[in-house]
């Protein structure tokens, strides 16, 4: 398990900060869509107090010698890279989330990530982070499981000081698919 901590400073103490969680879009799908998640983008974008975790499974990341792979489910953008299939995903979702960058604290693993690099040696969230940090970003790499401390530091008048501090711990998700109820999923 991770553990880590992200200030982020206001120079006001009435600001309201948002957190977006975001995750399993599974780009490369037939049914990822695109414009949604482009008009999602958009809006995080325009919060000048967003702030995103990423949840997990950004990409489908079913490669076509995993049991799973189904290609009647892949998106006509990707049947053409089925021998790279993860490299290109991880470039496209790059790509979907870069006007964001600077607003990502977290990275989170998903199964269908930790499969890709386990199974196929591709560690999807790893270039994802580098990429995202590459394009402005400062993203943290939580794992499968992580505990985040979320610092509020007010920073005014020559001084500053904490005013809030919250604490989280996110997964990608533990029990749903463990459970009877993962067939209605």
């Amino acid at each position: 398990m991770e553990l880590i901590s992200y200030t982020i400073t206001t120079t006001k103490k009435s600001n309201a900060h948002r957190i977006y969680f975001v995750g399993d879009a599974h780009y490369g799908t037939k049914s990822f869509d695109v414009n949604l998640f482009n008009q999602t983008v958009d809006f995080i974008r325009a919060d000048e107090q967003g702030h995103v975790i990423l949840m997990g499974d950004m990409a489908e990341c079913i490669n076509y010698d995993d049991e799973r792979f189904d290609p009647r489910c892949i998106s006509q953008e990707c049947l053409p890279h089925l021998a790279d299939l993860g490299r290109f995903q991880v470039e496209k979702v790059t790509e979907l989330l870069t006007p964001i960058a600077n607003k990502i604290i977290l990275l989170m693993d998903g199964n269908h990530e930790e499969t890709l690099r386990t199974k196929h040696q591709i560690d999807f969230n790893w270039r994802l982070r580098d990429n995202l940090n590459d394009a402005g970003g400062e993203v943290k790499y939580g794992g499968d499981i992580c505990g985040l401390r979320l610092k509020f530091v007010y920073v005014g008048k020559g001084n500053s000081r904490v005013i809030r501090t919250v604490k989280f711990l996110i997964s990608h998700g533990y029990g749903a698919g463990r459970t009877k109820g993962n067939k209605i999923n």
